[in-house]
Formats: C-alpha cells, sequence, structure tokens
C-alpha cells in the first residue's frame, strides 16, 4: 500500500503541468555594459554523436554587435574551420558564414558561424536543420527556435 502512494505521489509531481519550465537562456555581464545572451542545448545528430549547440549575441547598451551559433561535437570530432553552415526550415535555406577562424583559442571540435542572416528565420517557430557536412545534420526542435528568437528580439 505504501508503494502505491509513493507511486501516486511521483505521478502527481512529475504530471503536473504547473511545475515552472527551466529557462535555458542566460546573462552574461562582460564588463560596463556589454552583455553576452545565450542559450545553450544539447542535441544528437543520425550518428547518435552529441552536440552542444549555443545561440549567443554579444550587445553593448542595447545594440548587438555580434549575433553567433557554435556547434561542439563530441566525443572530439574535428571540425572544418572553412565549411558554412546550411540551414534550412520548410523550404528555405541559407548559408551561415563559418567564422571559426576568427577565435583561435576554439578547440578542434568547435565550430563558429555569423548568425545575423538566421534571425528572420527565427520568426517562424519551426524546425530548422543544420547541415554542416555531408556528415553532420541536426535538426533543432521549435523550443529551441523560440528560445533563440527570444534572444534575437531582447
Amino acid at each position: 500500500m505504501r508503494w502505491l502512494i509513493w507511486g501516486w505521489c511521483l505521478l502527481l509531481l512529475l504530471g503536473s503541468p504547473s511545475l515552472p519550465a527551466i529557462a535555458a537562456i542566460h546573462h552574461y555581464p562582460e564588463g560596463g555594459d556589454r552583455e553576452m545572451i545565450r542559450s545553450l542545448q544539447s542535441l544528437r545528430d543520425a550518428r547518435d554523436q552529441s552536440w552542444q549547440v549555443i545561440f549567443y549575441e554579444r550587445r553593448q547598451g542595447s545594440d548587438r554587435i555580434a549575433s553567433r551559433l557554435r556547434l561542439v561535437g563530441f566525443p572530439a570530432v574535428r571540425l572544418s574551420r572553412q565549411t558554412p553552415l546550411i540551414v534550412e526550415q520548410t523550404g528555405r535555406q541559407l548559408s551561415l558564414p563559418n567564422v571559426t577562424d576568427q577565435d583561435t583559442q576554439l578547440s578542434a571540435n568547435v565550430a563558429e558561424f555569423d548568425s545575423e542572416t538566421l534571425l528572420p528565420l527565427l520568426d517562424r517557430i519551426t524546425p530548422l536543420r543544420l547541415q554542416l557536412d555531408n556528415e553532420v545534420a541536426l535538426t533543432v526542435p521549435p523550443f529551441m527556435v523560440k528560445e533563440w528568437a527570444a534572444i534575437g528580439h531582447e
């Protein structure tokens, strides 16, 4: 009987729609009136490799200085420093320039892309497909697109 009560309590706790969602958007002061606003999530590709997907903006006051999308492959994957990132969303496609070489401190499993041209796609909360090369494709679910849109419109 005691297990039934514990199970019922656990079911109520886990199934409760009133639990607050954990936001993945974080603000980091960088000194003065500069800050970085970031969303970090983990995704898996078709080969079941783990990826950190980090969308961030650097701002000075209310002005956007940079908008970037960073991919980190695990286990350590060697990523191209020249290959652009192809982003697809329901028939629309764009190419994000690879800007990894601008930051020489990044390791070989990290690639970074200028995501300024991505911002208009974030108005539609539909999945995005990220294609890094013929081997790496990631699907960004709508909740992540919504986080990125929130950063882009802050």
